[in-house]
């Protein structure tokens, strides 16, 4: 025996056995529905997404639509309006720095 034949007889010996006509039936039968119930679910999620879209689409439409066009102008305080004076305010920390050369600086909080 040729090593050819030795082969092709091994090859012929794990060949599967052959499939009967009922389940190669189910078989195809199986396959069809899966391929029905992908197709379903891709149809499903491609709604989903639509209304999503959707939806996002119709609350931006809203806020910008319920947003005022102008801005609201800025307004005084209360105490402005009616020319009241300020509170008194605590006294402002000063620094004062003499420099090498004899000039003095000054700085106050807020200056």
């Amino acid at each position: 025996m040729s090593e050819l034949d030795r082969l092709l007889a091994e090859a012929r010996r794990l060949e599967p056995e052959p499939i009967d006509e009922e389940t190669l039936d189910r078989t195809v039968a199986r396959a069809a529905l899966a391929g029905r119930a992908r197709h379903r679910a891709w149809v499903r999620r491609r709604a989903i997404l639509a209304m999503a879209l959707g939806a996002a689409a119709a609350a931006a439409a809203l806020h910008f639509a319920l947003q005022p066009s102008t801005p609201s102008a800025p307004t005084a305080p209360a105490r402005v309006a009616t020319h009241e004076p300020a509170a008194a305010t605590t006294p402002r920390e000063r620094t004062d720095l003499a420099l090498p050369t004899g000039d003095r600086l000054l700085a106050e909080e807020g200056a």
